[in-house]
């Protein structure tokens, strides 16, 4: 086979792999949507803000609990595997799952004793339902774990599986209470989402059995400890900014604003998820093919290929913003008369969903070309604006605040990584003419 066949044979490859990733997330945005949908509906506009506000710190919370697991072992999977190194894949798994469990139920337990002891959540019906939140915890850091492993494996479809069913197994049970009862309180809708994930978490293991290498079997755990701890300290730190960076505005909205304030915003981002989910689905496949290709210094397919795939993920993100922008007041009233008022924050950031795809897989590249301390670097940078940012403005122009905070900080954040991958790299992934 000549060099354009292995050309032509990768890119067919990508496009199916992005095909099949896209379907999938698609399915996935599409029900959390209708989750979205019968939550808004039943629980209103303050019941749902609780939720997503207990969601939104439940999340926050999980950063320290995989260590960074989600993006990390992406990397050490996807090299030990193309070097066929079995010994250190099989001493990584081990132990990368072991520290997860660890970790994560100490800060669970951790974060339920704080909200006892000082903020009285033993008391109020609303504080049990961050303690029931906080049980999230430990399972979604085993769940993100497995995510890492198996995309960095190769399994993209089956990491992308168990999220589906998780999010699967909250509409159906949701829905089946709303049905039965014709109400569903706020507790009684954590109490679901955990137990959809504890069900998830165990399709995940039972996928992540299943598609381990069998060359596993016969190897001898060996362990690059130092090397692993930091690559955890830096992912740790990008993943959690990253996910600071997303929850920050929901959760700052519940604590400086009001409930109602945050289900309006929460309903109008989950709107916006549906543009954003484009370029996160071509990053869950491109992630393992970019670390390869920079691994062996094909630092010129590997732009064609970024550069490519970011015009590709704006011809398709710009008509999905158009319609959200159009259609956005009428979308909005389907989750319920008082939510039509988050058509300003709807349009804010679906502005700012735009131009992170036209900035394209900038963190992605830094990521998996070994330059993560670069993106941790950033992240933290951002994060601090963007809680400045909120703490400012919430107060002033509530959930527009949250809104403004966010796009201004999109767009230093994929300005200063843009930069950095120019600089370090020497490509470019921006949109623009493609060589």
């Amino acid at each position: 086979m000549n060099n354009n066949q292995n050309i032509t044979s990768s890119r067919r490859h990508i496009l199916k792999a992005v095909t099949g990733t896209f379907v999938l997330k698609n399915t996935l945005q599409g029900i959390n949507f209708l989750t979205t949908l019968l939550l808004s509906n039943t629980l209103g506009q303050a019941g749902f803000g609780l939720y997503a506000v207990a969601m939104a710190w439940a999340n926050i919370l999980t950063i320290p609990g995989k260590l960074g697991s989600d993006i990390h072992a992406v990397r050490v999977c996807a090299v030990y595997s193309s070097e066929k190194d079995w010994n250190h894949l099989y001493g990584f798994l081990r132990w990368i799952k072991k520290k997860v469990w660890l970790v994560s139920f100490f800060v669970s337990a951790l974060a339920i004793a704080f909200g006892v002891i000082f903020l009285g959540w033993g008391t109020a019906e609303s504080g049990f339902t961050f303690i029931f939140a906080m049980f999230l915890i430990p399972i979604l850091s085993a769940i993100q774990t497995n995510f890492g492993i198996l995309r960095g494996l190769g399994s993209i479809f089956y990491a992308q599986l168990t999220n589906l069913l998780q999010g699967a197994l909250i509409f159906i049970i949701v829905g089946i209470i709303v049905i039965t009862e014709k109400n569903i309180k706020v507790n009684t809708a954590i109490l679901v989402t955990v137990t959809a994930a504890a069900i998830a978490l165990l399709f995940g293991m039972y996928f992540l059995k299943v598609h381990t290498p069998p060359q596993i079997k016969q190897a001898i755990p060996l362990t690059e400890k130092s090397r692993w701890w930091h690559g955890i300290w830096a992912f740790t730190a990008i993943a959690g900014v990253g996910v600071l960076n997303n929850r920050a505005d929901v959760a700052l909205l519940g604590t400086l604003g009001t409930m109602e304030e945050a289900g309006v915003y929460a309903v109008a981002k989950r709107c916006t998820e549906l543009v954003g989910f484009v370029l996160a689905s071509v990053n869950l496949v491109l992630g393992p093919k970019v670390a390869k290709m920079y691994s062996s210094g094909e630092l010129i397919k590997l732009e064609r290929l970024v550069r490519r795939s970011t015009l590709g993920i704006t011809a398709v993100v710009i008509p999905l913003g158009f319609i959200l922008v159009f259609w956005g007041e009428w979308i909005l009233g389907m989750f319920g008369d008082g939510f039509k008022s988050g058509f300003i924050v709807l349009i804010i950031l679906t502005i700012g969903q735009i131009i992170n795809a036209m900035f394209g897989s900038v963190g992605m590249i830094l990521n998996m070309s070994g330059h993560e301390k670069y993106t941790a670097r950033w992240l933290a940078v951002i994060a601090v604006i963007n809680i400045m940012l909120n703490v400012f403005f919430i107060p002033i122009w509530g959930m527009y605040g949250a809104a403004i905070s966010s796009i201004i900080s999109t767009v230093l954040w994929n300005s200063l990584l843009l930069w950095t991958v120019i600089n370090k790299l020497g490509i470019n992934p921006a949109i623009g003419r493609i060589t």
